[in-house]
């Protein structure tokens, strides 16, 4: 299973009405050898709307394999977190 943390305006894909104080968490099955670009496939996440993205604490990439039990943070562009972030790394 992992854990997949959901920030900012990305909130309300999931929640319509999220309040930005509150956490949203969705568990989605583990897939062996999926990549990070394909895990936002899934959750109907374009790439393209995702800022600085995270795999067990550490910057994603959209070519990351996801490990087994991983928790993920999703993060919008415009969010900035770390110096130079806006945009899901390649």
């Amino acid at each position: 299973m992992l854990e997949i943390h959901i920030y900012g305006s990305l909130k309300t894909l999931f929640v319509p009405k999220a309040s930005l104080a509150e956490d949203t968490i969705v568990s989605r099955d583990f897939l062996p050898n999926e990549v990070f670009s394909q895990l936002l496939d899934r959750l109907n996440i374009s790439m393209e709307v995702c800022g600085d993205c995270f795999i067990n604490g550490r910057l994603a990439k959209q070519t990351d394999i996801i490990p087994k039990g991983a928790r993920i943070g999703i993060f919008p562009k415009g969010m900035n977190l770390i110096d130079g972030g806006l945009y899901l790394k390649i």
